[in-house]
């Protein structure tokens, strides 16, 4: 499944028309290119070509794609075909507070729609920080919802274990939030945590961290931009290759938006 759909209604009808993207519409990241083209030809009285260009987001999966291609009578069998074919894809729809919403479509769609943190259902904002994080390298155990003394996700790799508290507030979280999961840290026998935040920290919570680091306890601190950092470096693009797009957007599926006959 894909956040991305195409509607077969553009607003624009010629080929002329058709804008070219460096970056993406949604997130301002740099596009990636995937093309193919066979450099138009004569044969006898006619122009023979095929131009194939798709231009995608490599972090949330935002894409266009345009098609061109010239066929004289003898390639098309029945008649000459000028045809261009193209389409930019829109944002479906996400019920981010439904719990079964898939992960990775929850990822892409907050990487476009960011403000729409503070309506995730919980579970699926705890899913969601244990899947960026797993993309990040760690194995990890989301536990929120069994009871879990106040650690929402365990994070391990070969030299660390880290208890994870998340919180999807609109308010800042309070300097005595933080000395609650220090606290649930003690009870699971933890020395290192991270607590991750919808919203910001309040003043005095770096002093508070640094406190904790003298006695042992390294407690690392997301806010939302931070977190929306390590969502962007979490993701992968979608496509490799022009045979990959085209495996889910086939070249007959694309709108037409320009075409001539010949015979």
């Amino acid at each position: 499944m894909s956040i991305w759909m195409f509607s077969d209604h553009l607003d624009f009808d010629k080929r002329e028309k058709f804008p070219k993207y460096e970056n993406c519409i949604y997130c301002k990241s740099k596009l990636e290119i995937l093309s193919h083209e066979i450099k138009p030809a004569i044969k006898g009285d006619y122009w023979h070509g095929e131009k194939i260009r798709v231009s995608f987001c490599p972090i949330c999966g935002w894409w266009t794609a345009h098609h061109e291609l010239y066929a004289p009578p003898a390639v098309a069998n029945v008649e000459g075909v000028e045809k261009t074919s193209a389409a930019i894809s829109v944002l479906k729809n996400l019920d981010v507070a439904d719990i079964n919403s898939p992960i990775d479509e929850v990822k892409k769609f907050l990487l476009v729609r960011y403000e729409s943190r503070f309506s995730l259902h919980p579970r699926v904002f705890e899913e969601t920080v244990g899947s960026v994080f797993k993309s990040l390298g760690y194995h990890i155990q989301v536990t929120g919802y069994t009871g879990d003394d106040g650690v929402d996700v365990i994070l391990e790799n070969e030299s660390s274990k880290i208890g994870v508290q998340v919180k999807r507030y609109r308010n800042s979280i309070k300097v005595e939030q933080i000395r609650s999961l220090v606290g649930a840290l003690v009870l699971k026998g933890m020395t290192k945590g991270i607590f991750v935040s919808t919203s910001t920290f309040q003043s005095g919570a770096a002093n508070t961290v640094n406190r904790f680091e003298e006695k042992g306890y390294s407690i690392e601190l997301y806010d939302a931009k931070r977190f929306y950092d390590a969502l962007r470096l979490s993701q992968r693009p979608e496509y490799t290759s022009l045979e990959d797009f085209l495996s889910d957007h086939p070249i007959n599926s694309l709108p037409v938006i320009h075409r001539d006959s010949y015979y």
